[in-house]
């Protein structure tokens, strides 16, 4: 149980390059019309969403965000949206950007434009075709877009199951610690808790604070990294089960684990759902279903047909999502 109290005192850390990232981070959907154009006008109504759930943060144009089907213009202009609308509706509303793309050149373009527009941090996902080599290359790689925005806190973005750039995060933060002088943590996606524990306790003092903000984005285990040591969770569900993850969070905190257990089971019904009912074209489906539209999801990935659609919603009411989210 002492882990389990612990956590609520992790989660309010900060170091001198972290933004006050605690709790959920959403990861956006980024909303497009029925042509796949760029639709920034509903991005005020999904910070509402996001608000109303106590979500206090978001990385945006990540791969929920659907970053790399997208033009560097196209991002830019959503990410001065997103900034845009905390500005004066929720000045405490905290901005992440993924930065990273397969060119540096757009890389520094969007890293620079995140710092120039007040965003809170970037994140970088490496690119996914020339690999980086090893942990020096990725480390390289890293401090180019960093170096863009030297103001700002800098995120590793670890998703080895898309980019296929397996390192082990807590190697790259050990080479990364001296080189990078914004480097405030990683966006960790991954199913390694061995890895993700290691990283949590880098560098920990007596106090218990470390160098590193450590973000978990498997969000149907997020209870057991949130006892491993994790400061906060980064995740797609978050659009729409916020309220059952920050019950999640307060049951954790007061330790009952029973409760805890349960949010965290409902949880992993849904993504059940999303993982191999239906696939990837569920997350915008459900959204149109709580009544924030995003649109459809641009090529190759899927959106689902009205008959999918209704199947959906019968499976969510199946499982109590409308009444326990």
């Amino acid at each position: 149980m002492m882990l389990l109290v612990a956590m609520a005192t992790l989660l309010a850390q900060t170091n001198a390059f972290t933004p006050t990232l605690s709790g959920l981070v959403a990861a956006p959907f980024s909303p497009f019309n029925t042509d796949y154009s760029l639709n920034v006008s509903v991005v005020p109504s999904l910070l509402n969403g996001l608000v109303d759930q106590g979500v206090n943060a978001a990385l945006v144009c990540g791969t929920t965000g659907e970053s790399l089907t997208m033009t560097t213009t196209e991002r830019m202009a959503l990410a001065q949206a997103w900034v845009d609308a905390t500005v004066s509706a929720y000045p405490t509303f905290k901005v992440i950007v993924h930065v990273g793309a397969e060119s540096i050149m757009d890389v520094v373009t969007l890293a620079a434009h995140a710092e120039k527009i007040g965003a809170h941090g970037i994140a970088m996902m490496p690119p996914t075709f020339f690999k980086p080599s090893g942990i020096p290359g990725l480390v390289a790689w890293c401090q180019t877009a960093a170096a863009a925005a030297p103001k700002l806190p800098f995120f590793y973005y670890h998703i080895p199951s898309m980019t296929g750039v397996t390192v082990v995060v807590h190697d790259f933060l050990a080479a990364a610690q001296g080189l990078i002088p914004t480097l405030a943590g990683v966006k960790f996606t991954d199913y390694d808790l061995f890895d993700f524990s290691r990283c949590a306790h880098f560098g920990k003092n007596g106090t218990g604070h470390g160098p590193f903000t450590m973000l978990f984005g498997r969000d149907e285990i997020v209870m057991t990294a949130l006892s491993l040591g994790a400061d906060g969770a980064v995740g797609s569900t978050y659009n729409y089960v916020g309220r059952a993850a920050n019950q999640l969070l307060t049951a954790i905190s007061q330790s009952d684990l029973a409760t805890a257990l349960e949010w965290q089971r409902r949880i992993q019904n849904v993504v059940v759902l999303m993982g191999g009912v239906y696939g990837a074209g569920v997350g915008k489906a459900i959204m149109e279903l709580i009544g924030l539209p995003v649109g459809p999801y641009r090529p190759p990935q899927p959106t689902l047909n009205e008959t999918q659609k209704t199947q959906l919603k019968a499976d969510l009411e199946a499982i109590g999502f409308f009444q326990w989210r």
